[in-house]
């Protein structure tokens, strides 16, 4: 009898681990490493107010302004506030996003078992929408992308705003901390620094040639910004 009670008392003492365990990781989940910098939501608004809808937004097709905003023959474009991955199987075409003004865009390609998966994601684009909300919800699907293809070697890009350029009414120091945090995440995700390149702002919403537009070219893997190839690793001109 006491040899039994002693295994039901084990088997409970396991089920509350395993549980913790579970609620650790189901917490891990929902961390706010945007939020957790208690930056004021007056900045946030202001932040989020220069986010131009870009093409998450129902527009007339036939306006100029949405033929401007299309994105290239064979690119799947990716919406501010969302991320997308690519299988990579593709060899034409590519992921592709625009209107990147206070947004940050980031790129991320790894390599992965086509043994296991033949059709798994290698290429990852994410438009992180300017706000603590939306770049914390948005941070752990693009993990979650990753994690589900198995990809590994990961190298990350990154186009931020370059905060010497303001719009009015920007603080330079909290956006400085909000590409320090996203500089933090992408280092702890792929073990490596992220290649960096910042756009101009007002070019960015004025739509001045490919200033605040990111895109990974399947052909070759490699990472387009502001219109110019960008090798991993490259020293910002």
């Amino acid at each position: 009898m006491r040899f039994f009670q002693a295994l039901v008392a084990a088997s409970a003492f396991m089920t509350l681990g395993s549980s913790a365990a579970i609620g650790d990781k189901k917490l891990a989940a929902r961390d706010t490493p945007f939020a957790d910098l208690g930056l004021p939501q007056s900045f946030w608004n202001t932040l989020s107010s220069y986010c131009p809808p870009g093409i998450s937004q129902k527009r007339d097709p036939n306006s100029l302004e949405a033929r401007e905003q299309k994105e290239p023959t064979g690119y799947t474009g990716v919406k501010p506030g969302n991320e997308l991955g690519q299988s990579n199987v593709y060899k034409f075409g590519g992921l592709w996003t625009n209107n990147l003004v206070t947004c940050i865009g980031v790129a991320i390609i790894g390599d992965v078992d086509t043994s296991k998966d033949m059709l798994a994601n290698d290429k990852f684009l994410a438009h992180f929408f300017a706000t603590a909300e939306s770049l914390d919800s948005q941070w752990p699907k693009l993990q979650a992308l990753i994690d589900t293809a198995g990809a590994t070697n990961l190298k990350a890009w990154y186009s931020a705003p370059d905060t010497s350029q303001l719009l009015p009414g920007l603080n330079a120091a909290y956006m400085q901390q909000v590409e320090d945090k996203m500089v933090s995440l992408l280092k702890t995700l792929t073990g490596q620094d992220p290649t960096p390149r910042h756009h101009v702002m007002a070019d960015a919403r004025a739509e001045t040639g490919q200033i605040g537009v990111m895109q990974i070219n399947a052909a070759d893997r490699s990472v387009t910004i502001d219109g110019n190839n960008v090798p991993f690793g490259s020293p910002e001109p």
